[in-house]
């Protein structure tokens, strides 16, 4: 299936998306904060339905999780924000590959630019697409530790391309934070 690719849009912004508001967010599992407040690398909700408050994820979110965790060392901890039980996955059957929004330290911010790299491109290969013809939607959160306010980065384009994109940004990030 060719995926037609008009445009790159990227959007960077302020947000009040933090570690401890999604702690306190309805759909937090609270049986499991003990072991969830350890991540710095958590994965997000990107829909919400409005059928019984359920929130849901990008279809793609299992495997998503599973090859952070297999191909993440030290300092990079990875987790989801939602119990087993309230996992539910969203089916858009489209040719863009949806990654689930994150949040993470800004520490680990190159770190996790490169796993969400690698793991389009494996994507994309196990699709048998390419990977200038193949679209992705990347979200990620970016909270500097000590901060109330946190750095959201929106990526939608060519999956080539993304990590060089998502690279100049984050070096932006960093220098606005050492100012």
């Amino acid at each position: 299936m060719t995926h037609q690719i008009y445009s790159t849009k990227i959007d960077i912004s302020k947000t009040d998306i933090t570690f401890e508001s999604v702690y306190q967010k309805a759909w937090f599992p609270t049986e499991l904060k003990n072991e969830i407040i350890k991540a710095n690398f958590l994965i997000l909700p990107t829909d919400y339905s409005t059928n019984n408050n359920e929130v849901l994820f990008p279809e793609m979110t299992g495997d998503f999780l599973q090859y952070v965790k297999k191909h993440s060392e030290t300092p990079l901890l990875a987790d989801i924000a939602i119990s087993d039980d309230g996992f539910r996955r969203v089916e858009k059957h489209s040719a863009l590959i949806e990654v689930a929004t994150v949040i993470i330290t800004d520490v680990i911010l190159p770190i996790a630019i490169s796993l969400i790299s690698s793991y389009l491109y494996d994507a994309v290969k196990k699709l048998r697409r390419k990977p200038n013809e193949t679209s992705t939607r990347v979200n990620i959160i970016v909270e500097k530790n000590g901060k109330k306010t946190t750095t959201k980065i929106e990526y939608e384009g060519p999956i080539e391309g993304m990590k060089e994109t998502l690279d100049k940004i984050a070096s932006n990030i960093r220098n606005k934070n050492n100012d």
